[in-house]
């Protein structure tokens, strides 16, 4: 297996021209809080001196929570909003197509961390993973490829996916990854659509993929999170441009624009929009800057280098910085760093593109294409 060079040829100039869940631990005690207090219990027990005083301090918030909204004391107030949903238990991993015919997609929106990289053709795929949020409806799902495989390894979590290459089969057997495959043998967690045409057509969701993930014994673990906090310094950058095709038959640019809030992904200068009309956005930028070549094969299949390490770029708060990646071994994560720390970023989702660096053009702030 190729492994990346210690460092890539990255000309910075011509780049630059002009997630793991930190609070997963609060969250869980946090439920398991909201289920006491369901089902009655605490230290006092019920009609409890502890009971007592919650009941009072409650009722004393929702007349407060009146008083603020004009409504007197005793009156009947809106219903409260639903409470968030709770984590899931673990996080599950699934591929998901990018071919034209495969847009809109469900599901990526739900995503706590989605990688790009090209498949065949220069048309990309996605490995989309779900963590904090529960999704209905998630694809097109498509075949495993190598890369993909060690991706999914290094997280340790139950993999979605559709078929996969040769190559990409005999790695999930070497690697032990918790393969969910619809082909061989967990056709439960998946249905196909009468609204797509084959091989487009295929959809599962994240109940279906931990029932089936729990039945074989798969084990299910939280998505490591990536550091978080201020990472200072940087430059303001609005836009950062990958360019997978540029062929006649078929162009395919991404990229994600700061909007002052987060990161609108675009393609082909257009939102990436989801089933049902919504866009996709996230709170982070990362950048792999990896080698990758055509396999030669009839199939068109690439091979891209994920294991090893090289150079990356980060955007985060509207801001771009360089630095490092690393990812040790095919059943490692991926480690991010900026001189000798490691990277921090925003709280909440994050988008990983895998490109070589001549395909990346990042933008400085106001600069941005329209």
């Amino acid at each position: 297996m190729n492994r990346a060079d210690d460092r890539l040829p990255v000309d910075t100039a011509r780049l630059v021209r002009g997630p793991w869940r930190v609070a997963r631990a609060g969250v869980l005690l946090a439920g398991a809080a909201l289920l006491m207090a369901a089902c009655g219990g605490g230290a006092g027990g019920a009609g409890g001196a502890p009971d007592k005083a919650r009941q009072e301090d409650g009722q004393a918030r929702q007349e407060a929570n009146q008083a603020s909204a004009g409504e007197r004391p005793g009156k009947a107030a809106r219903p409260p909003e639903p409470p968030a949903p709770p984590p899931l238990p673990g996080a599950v991993a699934v591929m998901i197509d990018n071919h034209p015919d495969a847009r809109p997609q469900s599901g990526l929106d739900r995503a706590d961390m989605v990688y790009e990289a090209v498949a065949e053709g220069g048309i990309t795929r996605f490995l989309a993973i779900f963590d904090s949020r529960p999704a209905e409806k998630i694809g097109p799902v498509r075949s495993a490829r190598p890369y993909f495989v060690e991706i999914a390894s290094g997280h340790g979590v139950p993999y979605g996916h559709v078929g996969g290459s040769k190559d990409a089969y005999d790695l999930i057997a070497r690697l032990g990854v918790a393969s969910l495959d619809e082909i061989r043998g967990a056709g439960e967690a998946y249905w196909r659509s009468r609204e797509r045409r084959a091989p487009h057509n295929v959809y599962t969701g994240t109940d279906r993929l931990l029932a089936a993930a729990s039945i074989r014994g798969q084990p299910l673990r939280p998505l490591r999170p990536l550091p978080v906090g201020d990472a200072g310094g940087g430059d303001p950058a609005g836009e950062v441009r990958i360019t997978y095709s540029n062929n006649r038959l078929y162009r395919y640019t991404t990229a994600y624009r700061w909007t002052g809030r987060r990161y609108e992904k675009l393609v082909n200068g257009e939102p990436l929009r989801i089933d049902g009309g919504g866009v996709v956005a996230a709170d982070n930028v990362i950048v792999i800057l990896a080698r990758q070549r055509s396999t030669g094969d009839a199939a068109g299949h690439m091979e891209v280098t994920v294991t090893g390490r090289g150079d990356a770029l980060f955007l985060t708060g509207g801001r771009f910085y360089k630095g490092r990646w690393r990812k040790d071994g095919p059943d490692r994560p991926f480690v991010f760093t900026r001189g000798d720390e490691p990277m921090r970023f925003t709280a909440g989702t994050t988008w990983i593109n895998i490109a070589r660096a001549g395909d990346v053009a990042v933008e400085p702030a106001g600069q941005a294409t329209r």
